[in-house]
């Protein structure tokens, strides 16, 4: 089995991976190996990706993640390998929310499971590790992509686990921009369901304090990389979002850094096509 995964290459097939990772569980070698080897699978084949999502490849690398959460080695390799798993058909490392252009299929690992969970636990306990903190938010952008998975990322402290992430690396470029990345995700409307995600912030007791969080942290990462005009693109389309839902205007209008940030870049890039 060891040898099939680490010189099969193009040969090799997801629902072998599978079996080997189902029949090999207690040899943590070559669950590592079944890790890896899955991952140019996933990344290039949309086809491929699909079967591995409807397979129990996600239960099983939710399951490493969670034995091995405090080896931050195991941790890290196995949520990069979520992270290539979670994406919708036709998407990839920039894609946004979009009912009409990507087909993000529920998957019940992540609904039913302990997924979320223990994607956000291992985001706490490693927070001072930049490649896990990368990888959570990346996961995030593409949890986002799908409404099942977006709405319970939600409700269990996702933008709160953005939010930490972000404020413990503000110079690191990388975590800003998927950050950001992922709250457009999880601010984005829903065609399909004829609501925003937005909806979920304002329908608790005290809504201001998650909003508080996302701009806090949308005109902090903004401010520090100004001249980046691809994250200042993002960080508007977050402001966009939040601006879908007329029950967040209040929020944003009394915000003045927020007015004060979109000044600047309106002032900054007025002749800007992007």
């Amino acid at each position: 089995d060891f040898t099939y995964l680490t010189t099969g290459g193009p040969k090799l097939e997801v629902r072998t991976v599978e079996k080997i990772m189902r029949e090999r569980r207690a040899y943590p070698q070559i669950v590592q190996a079944s890790i890896y080897a899955l991952r140019p699978l996933l990344e290039l084949n949309d086809d491929l990706r699909e079967e591995a999502q409807m397979s129990q490849i996600p239960q099983i690398i939710v399951s490493v993640m969670n034995l091995g959460m405090r080896d931050t080695k195991i941790f890290s390799d196995s949520l990069q390998t979520l992270m290539l798993l979670l994406r919708a058909k036709g998407s990839h490392q920039s894609s946004m929310f979009s009912a009409d252009d990507y087909s993000a299929p529920r998957i019940e690992a992540i609904i039913e499971g302990d997924a979320i969970a223990v994607l956000l636990r291992g985001m706490a306990l490693h927070i001072n590790c930049i490649k896990v903190q990368s990888m959570g938010c990346w996961a995030m952008v593409n949890l986002g992509l799908n409404n099942d998975h977006r709405d319970a990322l939600i409700t269990q402290g996702g933008v709160e686990t953005i939010f930490t992430s972000m404020r413990s690396f503000p110079d690191h470029r990388t975590i800003q921009f998927r950050g950001i990345f992922a709250l457009i995700n999880l601010c984005s409307s829903s065609r399909i369901q004829g609501r925003s995600s937005s909806d979920m912030f304002t329908s608790r007791a005290s809504p201001a304090p998650t909003i508080k969080l996302i701009l806090h942290a949308v005109i902090v990462a903004t401010r520090k990389f100004i001249d980046d005009i691809e994250l200042c693109n993002r960080a508007c389309t977050v402001f966009y979002n939040l601006a879908l839902n007329t029950e967040n205007h209040p929020f944003l209008m009394d915000s003045i850094p927020t007015r004060e940030i979109l000044e600047e870049l309106k002032e900054k890039y007025n002749r800007s096509e992007e």
